[in-house]
């Protein structure tokens, strides 16, 4: 991402080996690496166990990484400056150590100039062929401080070759290059996050997928009163508009079911939006089989605190993924989905479904104190790591939101 200011720095101070070591890395990358002919986003720093190649990530196709090479290629090494408007190309090139030659094609008004470039043990050969039909003048600028060299390329075919021979005496004086600027060795035994296990469980799709007919024994029922939807104070008006069908975010009912191994959970709309991706829920669960933490304030954006009586030391947050979280917030466990298609929303019959591993809840009972929050999804990233929409308060101004009013659009509380 930061490869090609770094290698612009590198060729301006004189750092040529370290410039041109990362534009052949880069090089590589784009010639062998998956899909080839492309520059990923990310590159980790290390090889990984068992792999013998560093692994991509990010953006795998990253059209401005490939810019950033192409820019290295042509402007910092090559040095093409075109100023057409002035029927003139300006040539400073920079080559030496391991990248010996540069054999491109770059655009002139509407024609090209073929530009070979080559090294060898410090003399530079330059030779420019014209296909551009009219006459192009241009400027060779070397390494050093020598007077610059004026050419002319009269017509298409026209050749221009200059070889450049160092002085006996250092172009840049040593003053100007204290000293080399190698990369520096990674230590492969530092934990980076990425290559590290995650310090909670990574769930996956056949552990919280929960459809519609598969149901259990029935722990927990709740019926919430409908048409309330519009915040506690009444101010929510996100509802009301356009961007959602009234009562879409009305809470109907809460089931838990006993699975077995898993607990299940249904969450019943009044109303819900087809192919549905707004609906954020939040499940405070006081489970008294688990030590630790008790905790009002729900976070995520929603500006909501419970009562004492309804803290908490366990929360489900779902989107279209789930987190787990203790009462001091450290995350248990997370379901990431790796589809477009929601696997916990289902318009159709109006719900929110989802099941995990009774291991979160052991001591989950007909008398637990569960508190369910229901708002349109906010900074969506499609993670399971989402958080409460901004409510908006009616004013005399207009619609506005507002970062000190509660986020929640309805609740039900179950015991």
């Amino acid at each position: 991402g930061l490869n090609g200011a770094v290698i612009s720095s590198l060729i301006k101070f004189g750092q040529m080996q370290t410039a041109q070591e990362l534009l052949l890395n880069e090089a590589q990358q784009i010639l062998y690496g998956d899909p080839p002919g492309n520059l990923a986003q990310l590159t980790e720093p290390v090889v990984r166990s068992g792999k013998t190649e560093a692994q991509s990530s990010g953006t795998p196709e990253s059209i401005w990484g490939l810019a950033e090479f192409q820019s290295n290629l042509l402007q910092d090494l090559l040095g093409y400056h075109p100023a057409a408007a002035d029927s003139l190309v300006v040539f400073t090139p920079r080559l030496s150590g391991e990248m010996r030659l540069i054999q491109t094609r770059v655009p002139y008004k509407k024609g090209w100039i073929t530009a070979t470039l080559s090294a060898e043990k410090g003399t530079m050969d330059i030779a420019l062929h014209s296909e551009v039909n009219e006459k192009v003048y241009g400027r060779l600028k070397c390494p050093g401080n020598r007077p610059a060299v004026d050419f002319m390329l009269q017509d298409s075919g026209a050749i221009f070759q200059y070889t450049y021979v160092p002085k006996a005496k250092p172009e840049i004086p040593p003053s100007k290059i204290r000293r080399e600027w190698p990369f520096t060795s990674i230590d492969t035994e530092t934990p980076f996050p990425v290559l590290a296990a995650p310090e909670y469980t990574v769930l996956k799709a056949r552990q919280v997928f929960l459809p519609p007919g598969k149901n259990g024994y029935t722990l927990l029922y709740k019926r919430d009163a409908l048409h309330d939807a519009y915040g506690e104070k009444g101010t929510n008006v996100h509802t009301k508009s356009n961007l959602f069908k009234a009562d879409v975010l009305d809470l109907e009912s809460m089931t838990i079911y006993d699975m077995r191994n898993d607990w299940g959970f249904r969450v019943k709309l009044r109303k819900m939006m087809a192919a549905d991706k707004t609906v954020f829920l939040a499940l405070a669960i006081r489970d008294e089989s688990v030590s630790g933490k008790l905790k009002r304030d729900v976070g995520r954006s929603g500006c909501y605190r419970l009562s004492n009586e309804r803290a908490y030391n366990r929360i489900i947050f779902a989107d279209i993924g789930i987190e787990i979280q203790d009462g001091s917030g450290k995350r248990l466990a997370r379901f990431i989905p790796r589809q477009e298609k929601p696997l916990l929303t289902f318009p159709k019959e109006r719900q929110v479904r989802f099941k995990i591993p009774k291991e979160y809840l052991p001591g989950l009972n007909a008398k637990s104190r569960i508190t369910i929050l229901c708002s349109a999804q906010g900074a969506f990233n499609g993670s399971g790591s989402g958080e409460f929409r901004r409510v908006k308060i009616k004013t005399a101004a207009g619609n506005v939101a507002k970062i000190d009013v509660p986020n929640v659009y309805d609740r039900l509380d179950i015991n």
